[in-house]
């Protein structure tokens, strides 16, 4: 079994938290590994790895990527995957990964609810 939580985020009575303690109990042996946050230039390399293309080339959308870590998603959150998107499709004629990005943006308009957002992401990947 692997669990993963953020340590600040769970409570005593968290699903995981009362699992591995009723796993414990039963004599289960567990191994915790505890990780660093994940910062820009590891993420940046992760993205360029990801999205086949140079460091430099990514690390816009590996600060905006950053933020939404660190702090959520936000209604601006749509613009800077809209932005990568257009600038895949249109820059470097990588339509599949553009396209994906705009879905990506979709369904965050939607989750977040936002009609006017939803209107103009559409007539920009439709």
């Amino acid at each position: 079994m692997i669990g993963a939580y953020r340590d600040n985020e769970v409570t005593p009575t968290h699903p995981l938290v009362l699992t591995l303690e009723k796993l414990r109990k039963q004599g289960v042996v567990l191994q915790e590994i505890t990780l660093a946050p994940l910062t820009l230039e590891p993420l940046s390399q992760l993205i360029a790895e990801t999205l086949h293309r140079n460091i430099d080339t990514v690390r816009s959308l590996a600060q905006m990527v950053n933020l939404s870590i660190c702090y959520g998603n936000a209604i601006w959150s749509l613009l800077g995957y809209v932005g990568y998107g257009l600038t895949l499709c249109g820059v470097f004629r990588d339509i599949e990964r553009g396209y994906k990005f705009g879905q990506l943006a979709l369904g965050l308009a939607e989750r977040l609810n936002t009609k006017s957002g939803n209107e103009s992401i559409s007539g920009d990947f439709s």
